[in-house]
């Protein structure tokens, strides 16, 4: 895949929170039998298993689940699939909150990815493209939005000056420590 433009969110829509091994364990051999024998999918090189995202969320951090420049088939939009990175959240948020700590694991994904796709510029949530709820309903369309428009903001320069004025003043006491 080159230059995808879209980042669509989904969630796992199990009860459970996950770690990074249990999805990807659960999501292999489900999107194995359901996606890849099923129909004629693209496959990922092996450096990762044949899941349909390409990057998970999980309770114990965040971690990528396919080759980058493979697509996956994580829309139900075979288009939007052919121009898009998938990002799962583990949980059901039709049900649950995003925690803080899951939150900022899925600001940080996004951030990543953004900061290593240029060519992002939209994103959604897997309900814009399929008569389901994905990524649940306490996901909202508004926080999807502004975790992608906040993810590759540069501080202000009053803050970075801010910064690396106490970075400087950190220096120079350890200094005089000396």
């Amino acid at each position: 895949m080159i230059n995808p433009e879209f980042l669509i969110t989904h969630h796992g829509a199990d009860a459970r929170l996950l770690t990074l091994a249990e999805m990807r364990r659960i999501y292999q051999d489900t999107h194995y039998k359901n996606l890849y024998l099923k129909y004629a999918q693209p496959r990922s090189s092996g450096d990762f298993p044949d899941i349909a995202y390409h990057i998970l969320v999980a309770s114990d951090g965040w971690g990528y689940a396919r080759d980058l420049d493979v697509e996956g088939y994580h829309a139900s939009n075979y288009p939007v699939n052919m121009n898009s990175y998938g990002i799962c959240i583990s949980g059901n948020y039709d049900v649950m909150t995003l925690s803080p700590t899951m939150e900022n694991y899925y600001r940080e994904a996004v951030a990543e990815i953004r900061k290593n796709t240029p060519s992002l510029k939209f994103c959604n949530g897997h309900r814009a493209y399929a008569k389901k709820s994905c990524p649940g309903g306490r996901i909202t369309n508004e926080f999807i939005k502004e975790v992608f428009e906040t993810s590759i903001k540069k501080p202000s320069s009053q803050k970075a000056k801010a910064h690396i004025g106490e970075a400087l003043l950190d220096l120079q006491k350890a200094i005089n420590e000396l």
